[in-house]
């Protein structure tokens, strides 16, 4: 959260031209639709005064390679009699 802070003050002085953060710290902040609700996290409310700041909620686990493999472990530990490559159903393009 002091990084955060730093980075706010970075912004606002010019020494930092643009954020962009696709973790944050609260992420269940990005779970619903918080349009019409108040913001408690203070960090996160003036990073979203900021124009040039984009902040999304964390992605990496939607890739393919990391769907992919999420799929393979779910289908080896199901049946981890036949998780040798000869019985094994693995997923492919």
């Amino acid at each position: 959260m002091r990084q955060l802070i730093g980075k706010c003050l970075s912004l606002k002085s010019g020494v930092i031209g643009s954020l962009g953060l696709n973790v944050y710290e609260e992420d269940r902040l990005f779970f619903r639709d918080l349009s019409n609700a108040l913001i408690r996290d203070d960090v996160f409310a003036r990073l979203l005064t900021f124009p040039n700041v984009l902040i999304t909620r964390h992605q990496a686990f939607f890739t393919y390679e990391a769907l992919s493999e999420i799929a393979n472990k779910t289908i080896e530990n199901r049946h981890p009699a036949t998780s040798d490559s000869s019985h094994s159903a693995k997923l492919s393009n």
